[in-house]
């Protein structure tokens, strides 16, 4: 949470939020960042299939939302994730969890 607090100095950043997808399902994610009358939620994921499966599932049915907030994957490093990235990169941007703050902010844009 630090970095995306950092990220986003004067910004709202709140912290494991709820959001609701298309299916009406409820997803909670890692950050949501309120900014210039728009939002963006950032979801941490992991190599793990599991990991990838859900954080793709809620990226995927959030995404279908007519007024979504705008998506951001978030993992340590996305050349470990292997094929599959491209399912999150699909329905969402993806950074390294390491990027530094400029990144998050121009994913955010």
């Amino acid at each position: 949470f630090e970095t995306i607090d950092k990220a986003f100095p004067g910004k709202p950043v709140a912290h494991d939020v709820d959001i609701y997808g298309a299916s009406t399902a409820s997803y909670q994610f890692d950050a949501l960042v309120e900014m210039n009358g728009s939002s963006v939620a950032f979801d941490i994921f992991t190599k793990d299939p599991v990991s990838i499966a859900a954080t793709y599932t809620k990226l995927s049915d959030v995404s279908r939302m007519e007024d979504n907030p705008a998506l951001v994957g978030v993992t340590t490093n996305p050349d470990n994730v292997g094929p599959k990235l491209a399912l999150i990169s699909s329905v969402a941007r993806v950074i390294r969890l390491d990027a530094p703050g400029d990144t998050f902010r121009k994913a955010a844009a």
